[in-house]
């Protein structure tokens, strides 16, 4: 292999680690809205139940 193909292959190499690094960090933010989002809902079953319960 020549000098170039050998920079291009690792120069290649670089970018399909980023794009993996990439992917989790998606993964990581979509867990983490699902997480809050969940979180929110329990929070509006919450005061919807406790204004039924006191009647407001």
């Amino acid at each position: 292999m020549n000098w170039f193909e050998e920079k291009l292959l690792e120069k290649t190499i670089e970018v399909k680690k980023f794009e993996k690094m990439k992917e989790k960090d998606q993964e990581h933010y979509r867990d983490e809205m699902e997480l809050q989002e969940g979180r929110f809902l329990d929070e509006l079953t919450t005061a919807k139940f406790h204004r039924r319960k006191t009647g407001w």
